[in-house]
């Protein structure tokens, strides 16, 4: 498909709609439009991959935190 193609006849979801899904999910704030949208449109691959990344973007930013007050005391 090209770019005239309209937005909801393209095949998948692209990684920006991935990531800001399982924010949105993490977050626990997914609406049911793009719930749907995932999971009728959305790779596998690019969800475990997107939620992995986020997980350990996550625990660094934990680590981060926790070294920063240890750090002040």
């Amino acid at each position: 498909m090209n770019k005239s193609t309209p937005p909801e006849k393209r095949k998948g979801t692209g990684w920006l709609a991935t990531t800001l899904s399982v924010m949105a999910a993490g977050f626990g704030v997914q609406s049911q439009e793009a719930l749907e949208r995932d999971f009728e449109k959305g790779s596998v691959f690019q969800f475990v991959v997107a939620g992995l990344i986020g997980t350990l973007v996550f625990i660094f930013a934990v680590y981060l935190m926790v070294q920063w007050v240890l750090s002040g005391t």
